[in-house]
C-alpha cells in the first residue's frame, strides 16, 4: 500500500543516518583496551544463511548473551534474572562462515539510574580456523537492567567499574562517550515514542530527529493493536474541511496516564502539502522547537 511505502522510505533514510552517526560515536575503541571477560562461540552449518554466512539474528543472540553473562557477574545476580532492555549501533562490518570461531569481548561502561541500568559494549572477532588470523567483525551497545520496579537496583553494589580500562584518557573518553550514547539512545525514545516531551538536542539528531517523528506520527495514525480502544469524537463534519473523522484514546495507552491522544483521518485535496514539505519543515524547524 501507499503507506507501507512510505513508512518503507523513511525507514530507509533512518538507516543512512545511522551509518553517518555510527563512526563518530564508536571513535573511542582502541585495539588491545581491556574487556571483563571473553566468549567464544562456534559457528555450525545450523547457523548459516543461503548465502552461506552467518546469520545476523544469531550473531545478535550471541552478544546478547555476553552482555547478560558480564553484568550478570558483576551484579553477582543470575543472568535470568536481568533484562536486555535497549540495543543501540549494532554494526556488521565483516561476516564469517562455518567452523569461524567466534570471539565476544563484553565491557561494562558505565551505570545509570542509581543502578537500575547499565550499558554493555560488546566487541565480536572471528578466528579462522585454518589460518588462525583473528579479525573484527561487529560491535554494539546493549543497555541492561533488572524487572524494572523501584526496588529492583541490579547495579547498586558495583564499585569497580573501570578496573578493565587502564589507561587514564581512554576511561575519560569512555565515559564522555557512554553519556553521550545514553542521552541519545533517551531522545530517540522519546521522538519515536511521540510521547510530547522535550528533546535534548544533540547536532547527530539533525537528520534522525524529523525521520523519527515523521515514523512516530505514522505510527499513532495506523495503530491498529485490539488492546487500544479508539473513540470517535462527535463533530460537525460539514465544519472540519478535508478531515472525515477524529478519534480519541487514553495516554495510558502511551504509557502517559495523565494525558489523552488524538487522531485525525482525513483526504489531503490536491495542491495539499506534501509528506517530503512537512518532513523538510520538521528538519528546519525541529532544533528551535527543542
Amino acid at each position: 500500500t501507499e503507506w507501507d511505502k512510505i513508512i518503507g522510505e523513511y525507514r530507509r533514510k533512518l538507516v543512512k543516518t545511522e551509518k553517518k552517526n555510527a563512526a563518530a560515536l564508536s571513535h573511542v575503541h582502541e585495539e588491545g583496551s581491556g574487556f571483563d571477560m571473553e566468549m567464544t562461540e562456534v559457528v555450525l552449518p545450523a547457523h548459516q544463511n543461503h548465502m552461506k554466512h552467518t546469520f545476523g539474528g544469531v550473531v545478535m543472540a550471541w552478544m546478547a548473551k555476553a552482555a547478560l553473562a558480564v553484568a550478570a557477574r558483576k551484579s553477582k545476580r543470575s543472568a535470568g534474572s536481568l533484562l536486555v532492555r535497549s540495543v543501540l549501533r549494532v554494526e556488521f562490518n565483516e561476516g564469517s562462515v562455518v567452523s569461524d570461531h567466534l570471539i565476544f569481548r563484553p565491557r561494562l561502561n558505565s551505570i545509570f539510574d542509581g543502578g537500575r541500568s547499565a550499558e554493555v559494549e560488546v566487541r565480536v572477532s572471528k578466528r579462522s580456523i585454518s589460518t588462525g588470523v583473528e579479525t573484527s567483525m561487529n560491535s554494539g551497545f546493549f543497555y541492561i537492567s533488572g524487572s524494572g520496579t523501584k526496588t529492583d537496583i541490579p547495579f547498586s553494589s558495583i564499585t569497580n567499574l573501570h578496573h578493565s580500562i587502564t589507561n587514564g584518557k581512554m576511561l575519560e573518553k569512555t565515559q564522555q562517550a557512554t553519556a553521550w550514547r545514553r542521552r541519545l539512545l533517551l531522545a530517540r525514545q522519546q521522538l519515536l515514542g511521540g510521547i510530547g516531551e522535550v528533546v535534548e538536542w544533540h547536532s547527530t539528531l539533525h537528520d534522525l530527529a524529523p525521520v523519527l517523528t515523521v515514523l512516530s506520527v505514522l505510527r499513532l495514525a495506523r495503530h491498529n493493536d485490539p488492546c487500544v480502544c479508539w473513540l470517535e469524537l462527535d463533530i460537525n463534519k460539514k465544519k472540519t474541511g478535508v478531515v472525515t473523522t477524529i478519534e480519541w484514546t487514553p495516554g495510558k495507552t502511551w504509557g502517559r496516564s495523565d494525558t489523552f491522544s488524538l487522531r485525525a483521518k482525513g483526504v489531503l485535496k490536491q495542491g495539499s502539502p506534501s509528506l517530503s514539505s512537512v518532513f523538510q519543515t520538521l528538519k528546519t524547524k525541529r532544533p528551535e522547537w527543542d
